[in-house]
């Protein structure tokens, strides 16, 4: 999920996980609030996580996920889909 939900007057997150016998599907959608481009983080590993996110899933599932990510709309939302049969 996206942090910055801070200061939003009706946080919303909803987690979707479904499996079957191949795929194993996670969907996560919440709403945030951008950060003012003048306000300062204390976050200074700031944007790491993502990106460590996508080097472990090349690294263990290579060919066998999909991960797509949408920000529009102050809506954040993940799809991952992992392929779990050998």
């Amino acid at each position: 999920f996206k942090h910055g939900t801070y200061i939003i007057s009706t946080p919303e997150i909803q987690i979707n996980i479904t499996s079957d016998s191949t795929k194993l599907i996670v969907e996560v959608k919440n709403k945030f609030k951008r950060k003012i481009e003048n306000e300062h983080s204390n976050d200074k590993n700031h944007g790491i996580g993502l990106a460590n996110v996508k080097r472990r899933l090349a690294l263990l599932y290579p060919t066998k996920h999909q991960l797509t990510i949408n920000d529009e709309n102050d809506w954040y939302s993940v799809y991952l889909s992992l392929d779990i049969i050998e």
